[in-house]
């Protein structure tokens, strides 16, 4: 380079610098770009051969410029088709042939590379959204609150709706009008009727041939409300049996699971155990743990015999929540037989409340097994701290020390951290059989 451009040069250099990846992301440093770039600058042409993200192709090219974006160089060239844009670090073989080529006239690489990005971008958003705002999202704040109760005249065959709209009213939030849509199921037929809530409170009133056995408020879910609507247990029963509707399901779970009769966790229980959605079966075993009484833990140990992992790993969870003897025991139960170490794993950590001596050798011969990602040893190491004894401090180091090379980091970071288990702290004691509480 002649000294004056040289000097130029540094000085520009020493002025600015392109650090062109982003944070966080090394370069691409394609083994063949040397040979694109002799290949560019000398207009030769190419013979590749590129893998593309859908299949490996030989490809004839006038290579006419290079562009580093984000790290990754990419070769824009003349073929059979158009212009075509390559990613170098995907061209797999490369040979730079004799034969020379002329640019294009008026070819602009700068000009060419903005196009063709836009072109990408719309082509990877080619779907378009509708948004539909109902007109208290346009017009005022806040959401309807509703408060809904149900009650049936034998006589005249009406069904009567008392709506309340209770959210609080202000110069910003005020009343709503409220298309709502109520749906009566009887055995025989399923209706759907219409109505406007706009007062303060009002009542509705249908003319059925008979008592529905099912009544739902906003039955697809697509309101944006918050309802509050308790119906009496014997429909809430008849929500919790309708196979056709999963979200009327999950609400009549949430409702019962609020209760701590005998009645509503007997229907809990058979959900849990028919159910043919897995996850209404996930809903009534946290139901069951929700209610946190003698019957509900009675319910979920009676129902460990689940044919989705999903389904047993969390009714294991939730046994695992109530503190007493039966629930030590079913965990362990559930350890020795279980085959999945996710369950396995939910089993081991369960155990961590007990300061019983049979909970030791089972910690330390899970904390030196061999799983997945090391889950079962994960799982141990929770357990000692909640064991809070200091005594499984050199288990801990010794086992750490043989894994330091193939732990994963979390496994790694509860193991190095010892501290609650050598502070002293009492033993717990063991509730007796008719209490239960969190674990």
């Amino acid at each position: 380079m002649p000294a004056p451009l040289r000097a130029g040069a540094e000085k520009m250099r020493a002025r600015f610098h392109l650090d062109a990846p982003a944070w966080f992301k090394e370069a691409e440093r394609p083994k063949l770009l040397p040979l694109v770039a002799s290949a560019v600058w000398e207009q030769r042409r190419i013979r590749m051969h590129y893998r593309s993200w859908r299949s490996e192709k030989q490809r004839v090219a006038d290579p006419l410029g290079l562009v580093l974006k984000g790290g990754a160089w990419y070769v824009v060239a003349q073929t059979e088709e158009g212009l075509r844009t390559y990613r170098v670090a995907r061209i797999l073989k490369l040979d730079v042939l004799e034969k020379s080529f002329e640019r294009p006239e008026g070819f602009d690489l700068e000009a060419y590379w903005r196009d063709s990005t836009k072109r990408l971008e719309v082509e990877l958003h080619p779907n378009q959204a509708t948004v539909r705002l109902s007109p208290w999202a346009v017009y005022h704040a806040g959401h309807p609150e509703l408060n809904v109760t149900y009650s049936w005249d034998d006589k005249t065959k009406l069904a009567k709706l008392t709506i309340q709209q209770t959210q609080k009213i202000s110069e910003d939030v005020m009343l709503f009008n409220i298309p709502l849509t109520v749906r009566f199921k009887s055995k025989t037929a399923t209706e759907d009727r219409q109505i406007n809530v706009q007062e303060k409170s009002e009542d509705f009133y249908f003319t059925l041939t008979a008592a529905p056995e099912i009544v739902r408020l906003d039955p697809e879910y697509t309101l944006l409300a918050r309802i509050t609507f308790v119906p009496p247990t014997p429909m809430l029963l008849a929500q919790l049996a309708d196979r056709s509707d999963v979200i009327g399901r999950l609400q009549a779970i949430e409702e019962l699971s609020k209760r701590k009769d005998q009645q509503s966790i007997e229907r809990l229980k058979d959900t849990l155990n028919s159910d043919p959605f897995y996850g209404v079966r996930l809903a009534a075993a946290q139901g069951l743990r929700g209610i946190q009484n003698d019957k509900a833990f009675e319910a979920l140990a009676a129902s460990t015999k689940q044919s989705d992992a999903r389904v047993r790993r969390q009714v294991a969870l939730d046994i695992g929540s109530f503190y007493r003897e039966a629930a030590y025991d079913a965990s362990t139960r559930l350890l020795e037989k279980e085959k999945n170490p996710e369950i396995q794993a939910v089993a081991i950590t369960s155990l961590g409340p007990y300061p019983k001596k049979d909970v030791e050798p089972i910690l330390l011969r899970e904390l030196n097994s061999d799983s997945y990602h090391n889950r079962l040893a994960d799982a141990a190491i929770s357990a000692m701290r909640a064991q809070n004894d200091p005594a499984y401090i050199n288990p801990l180091l010794g086992a750490l020390r043989e894994r330091k090379q193939n732990s994963p980091p979390a496994v790694m970071l509860v193991a190095s951290k010892p501290s609650p288990i050598s502070r002293g702290s009492k033993k717990k004691k063991m509730p007796s059989a008719n209490s239960c509480s969190s674990a």
